[in-house]
């Protein structure tokens, strides 16, 4: 076999698929495939954005990961969004005045996903730049369609946060490309992105340089400087990739690499390192007392993840040591059947992350594996007239105040929720797995890696199974679970919110791809909250 893809968005997919069946290898499928997410699925990600990505090289038995988080404009200050608070919003979020660090100029940290890919084909690709881009210029050329799970996200609210046709329509260039008649374009609708498919053909043409220092770049920044935006020509011309170890954890005699911080490894390492110590294969899935210890895990990965790491530039802690066999037996006892762990003030704190992310896991046929998870944060409604990408807007997702693990700082890189991962059997990639989702990847990734691996399902079972996510103490839950389970949950103490969706965001959205031990066999799992496809080939 050529390899196993998967991703939220068919028609990525099948370009990934395309380029393993001609020869690629596992990253110049998830390359050609996050070119084409950036086109069909323009709000989770795209040219605007960043992320991070995880490469297992099987030649040279090597894992990797390549940061590009989009870091804060050179002259941001620690202070510039503090005298706009308005309040605060859930899980530890701020309104602003106008909304000024969500949506327009303001919001926007340089945009280093165009590097990160030019920079991933050079060093570990075999396909040439110009063929990884044929399918979203292909794509974006003849108008790209809105599919249903696009509209849906559209049309959910997030709590606290502007609503979809405040965002599409921040700028005139936005506005015709996602909305029509003062509604945002519906189903089956298409997107006129001729200007992308332009702006794709000359990356295809003069490389990434055109986005960093020529005429791309030059377009963005009349732009921003018209407009009062902070990106500068030395943003884009010195923002980097950084090629550093994951961070490796265990779990059920596996190693697992997960990205250091800024990213979200760290919560998932630990939440597995909880668990592992609190369920065993006799632990009846779902129930009660597997979702109770699910929960305090979670709950307290995330809480000591965003109190005790960051940009490692900014904070000083070794997040390796968290993780040691007596620190996790230490945090264990701190829990029980009898008592609840109680989070609320933790969960005050707790900066949101944004739904608007996506994924792509692939492993090929010689072993090679990338897990990448590339965003723009919920988006900042900004589109460059004539370009045809939206930019993030990751500057909504630092703390306005300074002096905390967040805050804004000049090229400081926010907290991410990423949890791309890469597990092993022995020095071989088993599993590739990520998720979009905000701090909902760090909740589905973690019962999709124990589903797998404690529980033997498949890998479409695996990340359709009813989940839950836990944060500060609300237990957040999809309709799917028992009422009995719920009642027991309330009786020890979780307050329970159940969703009115059986299938619901608030866990992320994972996507699996498995390479069986005997290496003679590749199968890989979508999840149905995301419209994806898992492919084979």
């Amino acid at each position: 076999m050529h390899g196993v893809i998967s991703a939220p968005q068919p028609l990525a997919v099948e370009a990934g698929a395309d380029v393993l069946r001609r020869g690629g290898n596992a990253v110049d499928a998830a390359l050609a495939c996050a070119f084409v997410q950036g086109v069909v699925d323009p709000q989770m990600c795209g040219l605007g954005g960043g992320g991070v990505m995880l490469v297992h090289q099987a030649g040279r038995r090597e894992t990797v990961e390549l940061s590009f988080y989009a870091p804060a404009p050179l002259t941001a200050t620690s202070d510039m969004f503090q005298r706009l608070i308005v309040e605060r919003v859930r899980w530890g979020g701020w309104r602003l005045k106008n909304r000024e660090n969500e949506v327009g100029y303001q919001s926007i940290c340089t945009p280093t996903f165009v590097k990160a890919a030019d920079f991933a084909a050079r060093r570990f690709g075999l396909t040439p730049w110009s063929q990884l881009l044929g399918p979203a210029i292909e794509i974006a050329q003849a108008g790209a369609p809105v599919y249903h799970h696009v509209h849906d996200r559209w049309m959910r609210p997030t709590a606290g946060f502007a609503d979809s046709l405040e965002r599409h329509t921040v700028t005139p260039a936005a506005a015709a490309l996602y909305t029509v008649d003062g509604r945002m374009r519906g189903p089956g609708e298409r997107m006129p992105t001729d200007s992308l498919a332009a702006t794709l053909r000359r990356l295809a043409q003069h490389g990434a340089a055109d986005f960093y220092e020529g005429g791309i770049a030059r377009q963005m920044l009349d732009d921003m400087r018209r407009h009062g935006g902070l990106l500068s020509e030395r943003d884009l011309r010195d923002c980097q990739v950084n090629v550093r170890a994951p961070l490796w954890g265990r779990y059920r005699g596996r190693h697992i690499a997960s990205p250091a911080p800024p990213g979200g490894g760290l919560a998932l390492l630990l939440t597995l390192g909880l668990l592992e110590r609190l369920i065993d294969a006799s632990t009846a899935h779902n129930g009660l007392e597997h979702t109770h210890r699910l929960a305090e895990s979670l709950k307290l990965g995330l809480a000591l993840w965003k109190a005790r790491s960051g940009d490692p530039r900014f904070v000083a802690e070794d997040p390796s040591a968290l993780l040691e066999s007596a620190h996790l037996d230490e945090l264990r006892t701190l829990m029980s059947d009898a008592r609840v762990l109680n989070l609320a003030e933790v969960g005050a704190r707790l900066v949101p992350d944004s739904r608007d992310t996506t994924h792509v896991s692939v492993i090929d046929g010689e072993g090679n594996a990338v897990s990448m998870t590339h965003t723009l944060g919920l988006a900042s409604g900004v589109v460059t007239d004539g370009l045809g990408f939206m930019y993030n807007n990751a500057m909504m997702l630092f703390d306005p105040n300074p002096g905390q693990p967040n805050s804004i700082a000049p090229g400081r890189i926010r907290q991410h929720a990423t949890a791309a991962s890469i597990v092993f059997q022995d020095e071989s990639p088993l599993i590739a797995v990520g998720a979009p989702g905000g701090h909902g990847i760090i909740s589905g990734v973690a019962q999709t890696i124990s589903n797998l691996l404690d529980f033997g399902m498949s890998p479409v079972e695996a990340v359709s199974a009813p989940r839950i996510h836990c944060e500060g103490d609300t237990l957040e839950v999809e309709a799917r679970f028992e009422q009995s389970v719920l009642a027991g949950l309330e009786a020890r103490g979780h307050p329970v919110r159940r969703s009115y969706y059986s299938y619901d965001y608030t866990s992320g959205r994972p996507h699996v791809a498995r390479r069986w031990p005997d290496g003679a066999r590749l199968d890989g799992g979508a999840d149905p909250r995301g419209g994806g496809m898992a492919l084979s080939v």
